[in-house]
This record gives C-alpha cells, sequence and structure tokens, in this order.
C-alpha cells in the first residue's frame, strides 16, 4: 500500500539533481498510517495474547524507515513499559533498526526523542539498584547496546551533542555498574566501561591496564620467539657437531688397530 502510494517519476523524465529531493510520500496520509501502526504496537506491546508478530514492524523500519520513524516515540516509552522482557527487548531492537537508517531529515527526529530516550535510559539503571530487580542480564545488553549506538551518534556532530547530559548519565552508569546482575556477567562490566569511556572522552582505568598487560605480553611472547629461534638454530648446530666427533674417533681407532 505504501508503494503504490509514493508518487511515480513520469516516463522519460530526466533525471533530477542530487541537490534537488522529491517527496516520494506525497499522498501519503501518515497521521491515519501512524495511528494504526501505534494501535498495532500498543497491542503488541502491552498484550500477552497478541496475534501480532515483531517482523510486521521491523519490516516497515527496513523498507520504509521514514515512515517507521512515526514510532520511534512510542518504542522510547515501550522500553520501560513493556509487558515482559521479550516486549522490552523488541522495543529496543526496534529502535536500533531505526537508528541504523539514516535519511535526510533523521537529525530532527532523533532531537525529540532524545531526552525522553535518556530519561529511559536513567530508569532503567536506577531500577538496577533495588532490592527487587528482575531485570535479565540479555534485557540489560541490549539496553547497554542502544545506549552505545545512540551516543556514537550524538558525539558525531555538534549540535545533536549538546543534547547529552553526561554528568548524569555517567551516574545512573555507575548505579547500573554496582547492581548485581553486572556483578554476575563480565561483559556487562566491559560494555558499561566503555559507554562510560564514550561519554567521558577519557579511557578507565581498568581499560589502561588491560592494554599496558597486552602489551607486556606481545613484548615477552616476542623475545621468547627470538630466544627459541636462536636456540634452535645454536642446538642444530652442537647436535651435528657431536654427531660427526664420535664418527672421527672410530676412524682413528680403526687405523690404530
Amino acid at each position: 500500500m505504501i508503494r503504490q502510494l509514493r508518487e511515480t517519476k513520469e516516463k522519460g523524465r530526466k533525471q533530477e539533481k542530487k541537490d534537488e529531493k522529491v517527496d516520494e510520500f506525497i499522498h501519503l496520509d501518515f497521521s491515519r498510517l501512524k495511528t494504526a501502526y501505534s494501535e498495532a504496537l500498543e497491542d503488541f506491546m502491552l498484550h500477552r495474547n497478541t496475534h501480532l508478530h515483531p517482523l510486521l514492524f521491523q519490516d516497515l523500519i527496513n523498507r520504509h524507515p521514514r515512515v517507521g520513524w512515526c514510532l520511534a516515540e512510542d518504542l522510547v516509552t515501550y522500553i520501560g513499559k513493556g509487558i515482559n522482557n521479550f516486549r522490552k527487548i523488541q522495543a529496543c531492537t526496534m529502535l536500533s533498526q531505526l537508528l541504523n537508517r539514516k535519511f535526510h531529515c533523521q537529525n530532527k527526529d532523533i532531537e525529540t526523542i532524545s531526552k525522553p530516550l535518556q530519561e529511559a535510559f536513567y530508569s532503567t539503571f536506577a531500577q538496577l539498584s533495588s532490592s527487587e530487580a528482575n531485570m535479565k542480564a540479555k534485557h540489560l545488553r541490549q539496553i547497554l547496546k542502544l545506549a552505545s549506538q545512540f551516543i556514537k551518534i550524538l558525539k558525531a556532530d555538534c549540535r545533536l551533542l549538546s543534547l547529552l547530559d553526561s554528568k548524569r548519565f555517567g551516574e545512573s552508569l555507575d548505579i547500573a555498574f554496582g547492581s548485581q546482575t553486572v556483578e554476575r556477567a563480565s561483559d556487562l562490566k566491559n560494555l558499561i566501561s566503555r559507554l562510560k569511556a564514550d561519554i567521558t572522552g577519557t579511557a578507565s582505568v581498568g581499560n589502561e591496564d588491560r592494554k599496558s598487560k597486552k602489551k607486556r605480553r606481545r613484548k615477552l611472547s616476542a623475545t621468547s620467539n627470538e630466544i627459541s629461534k636462536d636456540q634452535l638454530q645454536n642446538g642444530g648446530n652442537t647436535d651435528a657437531s657431536e654427531k660427526i666427533a664420535p664418527k672421527k674417533k672410530k676412524k682413528k681407532s680403526k687405523e690404530k688397530s
């Protein structure tokens, strides 16, 4: 339906310049389409017995990202309000797909969801501090990956970077780092340390120590390889001389006899 509502080009029309951007959705009623998909997304995210599949929304995002961005604000709310962990993870996955799909007016949509998305991250990390937190590592891993992807997009544009509250983001990551969910998974600790380093712009102490240890190991392995090569070469010569020496002695003994 969306493909047929697009404006078709006339036959024999010359190709327009790259600077001129044609509106391919001029005949598309965005308000009605947004309402229909928003209601379907609500049914999928808030009802356990829904008959809808996430591929319905993922296919829309992949084929028509401009239309898919109409669901961005709803997806941000379902990061924390989904009926279960699976629906929350699907909301993160769909938002990640939207961030990967670029078009000329994407920055405006990112500005729109920037503040509510950061609030969703803060509230999610704050929930980990409570003793009743039942968030699984898989759910937190997906949120951290989405946060990392979002921050990279903000850092790529100076105007978007001003929307990032780095201080509050760092404090919320510290709360998540001390949670029981993160303590049981070492990969989550690495994700949080990398994410915090991206926000502050400096490498963490743990990462510096690991890098220095890796360099030392490389140097030691290189020196050990050189020593082993030298030993093999010298060892081969000594073995040959040792084998030749007893043969000469045997010949001399024969001559004496």
